[in-house]
């Protein structure tokens, strides 16, 4: 397992910021357990990336191990605990985020000869993905891509609901509109004095 540098003369993409290289060869028959977090580079450079205010933690396990005849199986868990800004109340707020994901994967010399699609589909496998002659698997791209895909687009702070901002909001204007009125002269009252001076 190797922490490679991003190479910045490339556009960033989310395997880049969070690197981690299994060369498959090292793997044993009984399967390789994957530990990783990330650092505090590669969290602000996520956060950036998936437009969170702040990125507290991102941590994976997961277990990598030979599958069928020369591919690779990962099953992997990764929680994280990230900042961001409820979209109603425009307030920061802190979430916990857990998810799992699994992964296949064969050399790309054998995707070309064959298709599987229908076994594994009968599975609940998605279709393996492809590795090449260097026998070399980034696994912290798939735990980033599982990450971003489990941040909401709109993020809203727990128990917080659009009408709940709507109806303080009628609120605060019936407020004002009753407090406008009353700070208002009564028309009533200013005519009875000019009868009386006049008087």
């Amino acid at each position: 397992m190797s922490d490679t540098p991003p190479n910045t003369s490339e556009p960033v993409v989310a395997a880049e910021l969070f690197s981690r290289i299994v060369e498959l060869d090292s793997v044993p028959p009984t399967g390789r357990n994957l530990v990783f977090e990330a650092d505090e580079a590669q969290k602000a450079a996520l956060a950036v990336r998936f437009r969170v205010d702040q990125i507290h933690f991102l941590k994976v396990t997961g277990l990598l191990k030979p599958w069928r005849k020369a591919g690779f199986k990962l099953t992997a868990q990764f929680e994280a605990e990230v900042l961001q800004t409820c979209v109603v109340t425009l307030e920061p707020f802190t979430q916990t985020l857990k998810g799992t994901f699994t992964e296949t994967f064969l050399p790309e010399a054998v995707l070309e000869k064959t298709s599987v699609e229908i076994e594994l589909d009968a599975e609940g496998i998605d279709p393996p993905e492809g590795f090449g002659p260097e026998r070399r698997l980034d696994v912290g791209q798939y735990a980033a891509e599982y990450f971003g895909l489990k941040l909401a687009p709109y993020p809203r702070a727990p128990g917080v609901e659009f009408a709940d901002v709507i109806e303080d909001s009628d609120e605060k204007a019936a407020e004002n509109v009753s407090n406008d009125v009353g700070s208002r002269p009564n028309p009533f009252a200013i005519l009875k004095k000019l009868q009386s001076d006049d008087d």
